[in-house]
């Protein structure tokens, strides 16, 4: 039986947009793949509070949380 291996982290990035410049953070997600942890998916400007963004990578870490989630539990950990 395989055991997939998940991780994810919070990011941070500056963005130039209709309301300035502001940093925001957001989620990645790296996965063991053959033996080496290679990125799966970048969530981007998630929110610009980055306990929020690093609760819900903890919660996402513990679990183990399939990437197919990961929108659903940005919703519902943001606005739920």
């Amino acid at each position: 039986m395989r055991i997939y291996m998940r991780r994810y982290q919070v990011f941070d990035e500056t963005i130039n947009g209709e309301l300035g410049e502001y940093v925001t953070f957001g989620i990645v997600i790296f996965e063991d793949i053959n033996e080496k942890m290679t990125e799966l998916l970048r969530v981007h400007d998630i929110s610009t509070n980055r306990l929020a963004v690093e609760k819900l990578v903890e919660a996402c870490n513990r679990e183990q949380l399939s990437p197919c989630h990961i929108y659903d539990v940005i919703e519902d950990g943001l606005y739920g």
